[in-house]
């Protein structure tokens, strides 16, 4: 049986994970059952989703959900976009990737944050990098044998913009899996949203930027 936001343990954030309990109705967000959402690119084109919008969570994002350690302005931002996503009108994903920097936490808040991940679809994981083979050569002073590495196209490219490995490796496997949206809270990620947007036709946002998006792209009643 999947977990649910409310289950064990209960965190500093668990207004915005609690469901209300048996007998009483949930928050609803109301959609107009005609219109397809429309969302747009950095140069205004637009994008009919035929489908629900794939958003992926880097670390900081499902880190934040699980710690509610940001503002009461930010704490409501993220229960909206998990109304979105507990009404099935918003792909939230992230990547075991997201998995490797929670084990490192050692924070009290550990359990939560794993809670929110195991909550979370992931997408497929891949290597940024590929062994091609090893390279050696030997002779009778000596020698050397080295592995012949390939780098991810998409991981190299956004290293060349001076990305880290690791949020490097956290947009391509967004990338390959065909997110539209990449949700973070990383200035370094933030500041070239329009450069890789241009090259991958990713957009990288803050929670606030989508949720934007997602009020604008549906109709209330």
């Amino acid at each position: 049986m999947p977990p649910t936001w409310n289950a064990k343990p209960k965190c500093s954030l668990h207004s915005i994970l609690d469901r209300p309990e048996s007998g009483t109705k949930s928050r609803s967000l109301s959609f107009c059952s005609v219109i397809s959402p429309a969302f747009h690119d950095s140069r205004g084109r637009g994008i009919i989703a035929s489908k629900n919008m794939k958003a992926y969570l880097d670390n900081a994002v499902v880190s934040a959900i699980g710690k509610g350690d940001v503002s009461a302005s930010e704490l409501t931002i993220l229960k909206e976009l998990l109304d979105f996503f507990e009404a099935k009108k918003l792909e939230l994903v992230t990547s075991s990737v997201t998995a490797t920097e929670i084990a490192q936490y050692r924070g009290l808040a550990k359990a939560d944050i794993e809670h929110v991940y195991a909550r979370l679809e992931k997408v497929p994981f891949i290597e940024d990098h590929e062994v091609l083979g090893f390279h050696s050569y030997w002779d009778r002073f000596g020698g050397e044998s080295y592995p012949l590495v390939q780098d991810d196209p998409a991981s190299s490219a956004l290293r060349k913009m001076k990305l880290g490995r690791t949020d490097a490796h956290h947009l391509m496997l967004a990338i390959r899996a065909r997110c539209e949206r990449f949700i973070t809270y990383d200035n370094g990620i933030l500041s070239r949203s329009l450069q890789i947007e241009n090259a991958f036709s990713i957009k990288a946002m803050r929670p606030s930027e989508l949720l934007a998006e997602l009020n604008a792209s549906f109709v209330h009643p």
